[in-house]
């Protein structure tokens, strides 16, 4: 795949039997090749987008293009030519690009890092499992490693290479793989293409082989012809001055030092406005920069792109948000009794908790097949996205918290982005609809739902793809849990809690406990014991404290403690600071320790409670069927 957005000079391409103009790419590939780039051809997917002057241009060398059909190496090769690249539709082209297993990517660095975040291509080309094996940068100077390493996943096993060159004499003239370490030097040019020939000349246009000068490239057959020249009027081979300061060291070496006019004196000192960059972008909070010299003003303007700091919630602040079977989310500040609460009117009946981000931004579903990002302070909608059925379920981040996964009744598991709800992904986990949550399972770089026919799904982050898959007898309305020994938990609602090593396909244990479920397992780790229990509270009007069993026994879970409730439980306990929180649907709230399961408090409220206490320091925040939001706050005994 390759790109340019340069609206380039007016040239003419030489049109003879002479000319071989696929050769440079041909010689980009072979030397790929030869330095066990690992390309293969068969699955490349070349696309070019240009500028309006340049696919003219390009109608007189189509034919030319199709000699690349000689080379055995580029069978295959699919050629697309966009005749413009509109801003808007970026980053849907990286989702195509992700997904289309583009193996070898040509773009230039601005375009690269402008409208493609560090984290999206960190999760899609750039990820451990990317399809792409070479990234070509080139048309503008490399971007800092700093911000390449950022971008990339620890194990992403793409090849980078710098190209150089200029269109004047046929486009690309240097190569340069670039190490993915701090170490690397972007500027080293790398080495010449075929029928390339590099002169670095002094202010005197005296060619030296040592020091510091302009570089000229020159070529007896790669030739682009400028302006009215005539071919049988020119000298070979012609040289072309490229603009770019240059020096060499004592290997005979070239490395870029910035462009000529990007020197300047300011103050009686020589600045050279490329380095300065480079000094910039090596703090940490800049992302890309750019150095503009005013000469009339004599002015220096340093233009910086920072990674941009996020609204966070005020520490002096505290908010609980909450939505309704009426369609209403509630963002209430439990610290400000007299304050007025932030209400926003879905257009239908809520299930699913938000998920709060940053920024006062919140992502729920609807049981109008909807998935909103708003704004809980000024209901403003930043984005919406549609299912073909109601969403339930509540959305996750994934690990780098660029994206969210979310279940819906149309069967199907949706990967989207938090930044503008774009589509990344969408897999149909079974034949049941999805209403639970789902469960991130690091090891794997999985994300785990279970689905009311019973499945059991790991579907690969990046991806989508299903990659582990088991079906219980029941639906399945809880989310899975993550144990500490890696295995993974489902229960379905008839009680039954399966335990399950994904990466083996192995079932390690089952518990019934005879009861319907339909609040979510938690888990409570004793760390001075170095024991894992699960809290599992049923509609049978039981909780159940269940020891995990350690990696090293097959045995299934001991019962550490049984409480009996007043009635039926369909909330999910809340366990935090050795105390477990459970509401019933009769509205009475228990506290309990979570070590003896002794009760320590009692409340009762006015009406049926379904919801889900939520506890932070000594508050409570628990909704009611009485159509009111209850704050308790906890009164030491």
């Amino acid at each position: 795949m390759s790109y340019t957005i340069n609206d380039t000079k007016k040239l003419k391409l030489q049109n003879d039997n002479k000319s071989d103009y696929p050769q440079a790419l041909h010689d980009i590939c072979n030397w790929l090749h030869f330095n066990k780039a690992a390309i293969e051809y068969h699955d490349l997917k070349e696309v070019k987008t240009i500028s309006y002057n340049e696919l003219q241009a390009m109608k007189e060398v189509v034919a030319n293009c199709l000699k690349c059909i000689q080379y055995p190496e580029f069978i295959g090769i699919n050629l697309d030519i966009l005749e413009y690249c509109v801003p808007s539709l970026m980053l849907g082209l990286l989702e195509e690009i992700f997904h289309s297993h583009v193996t070898l990517l040509q773009i230039t660095p601005s375009l690269f890092f402008h409208k493609w975040s560090t984290e999206r291509l960190k999760t899609t080309i750039l990820d451990k499992d990317s399809q792409l094996r070479v990234l070509l940068l080139g048309g503008e100077p490399f971007p800092s490693m700093k911000l390449i390493l950022k971008a990339s996943h620890l194990q992403n096993m793409t090849r980078l290479f710098n190209i150089y060159g200029i269109t004047e004499i046929s486009c690309w003239s240097s190569i340069n793989e670039i190490t993915k370490d701090n170490s690397a030097d972007e500027s080293y040019l790398g080495e010449p293409l075929s029928e390339i020939i590099f002169q670095i000349r002094n202010e005197d246009n005296e060619v030296i082989t040592r020091g510091e000068g302009t570089l000229y490239i020159g070529s007896i057959s790669r030739i682009c012809i400028i302006g009215n020249e005539m071919d049988e009027n020119l000298t070979k081979p012609i040289f072309r001055n490229t603009g770019d300061i240059v020096s060499t060291d004592d290997q005979g070496r070239i490395f870029y030092k910035g462009r000529r006019n990007n020197i300047i004196k300011r103050f009686g000192n020589k600045v050279n406005l490329q380095e300065l960059q480079k000094v910039a972008t090596e703090l940490n909070f800049v992302r890309i920069c750019a150095t503009f010299w005013d000469a009339k003003s004599h002015k220096l303007y340093l233009c910086v792109s920072t990674t941009e700091p996020k609204e966070e919630f005020p520490k002096t602040e505290l908010y609980a948000t909450v939505g309704s079977h009426f369609g209403i989310i509630c963002t209430v500040d439990l610290l400000k009794t007299n304050n007025k609460p932030y209400e926003i009117q879905l257009p239908n009946r809520i299930e699913a908790s938000v998920l709060v981000l940053t920024e006062f931004h919140g992502i729920v579903g609807c049981y109008d097949g909807y998935i909103y990002c708003i704004h809980l302070k000024t209901g403003e909608v930043i984005w919406k996205f549609q299912t073909q059925d109601m969403v339930k379920c509540t959305a996750i981040t994934c690990t780098q918290g660029n994206k969210i996964f979310v279940g819906s009744y149309d069967h199907y598991v949706y990967c989207l982005s938090i930044e503008d709800g774009t589509q990344i992904w969408k897999t149909e986990a079974s034949e049941g609809g999805i209403c639970a949550t789902g469960c991130l399972h690091r090891e794997s770089t999985s994300v785990l739902f279970g689905t009311l026919d019973g499945s059991c799904v790991a579907l690969q982050q990046s991806s989508g793809q299903i990659s582990w898959k088991r079906k219980l007898q029941d639906p399945i309305f809880v989310a899975p849990v993550v144990l500490r020994t890696g295995y993974v938990l489902f229960c379905s609602v008839a009680g039954a809690l399966c335990c399950f090593d994904i990466e083996t396909d192995c079932q390690m244990w089952r518990y019934m406990i005879h009861g319907n479920v339909f609040s979510y397992p938690v888990i409570w780790n004793v760390e001075s014991t170095n024991n894992e229990y699960v809290i599992l509270a049923s509609h049978n009007k039981h909780v159940y404290c269940l020891k995990m069993p350690r990696k090293t026994e097959r045995n299934e879970p001991k019962l550490k403690y049984t409480l009996q409730l007043p009635s039926p439980i369909f909330a999910t306990p809340w366990c935090e600071n050795g105390r477990m929180f459970v509401v019933c649907t009769d509205g009475i709230l228990k506290v309990f320790d979570l070590s003896e399961g002794k009760l320590l408090a009692i409340k009762q409220l006015p009406g049926e409670t379904f919801s889900s206490p939520v506890v932070h320091n000594n508050l409570v925040v628990l909704g009611c069927r009485d159509n009111n939001l209850y704050i308790l706050k906890l009164c030491a005994t």
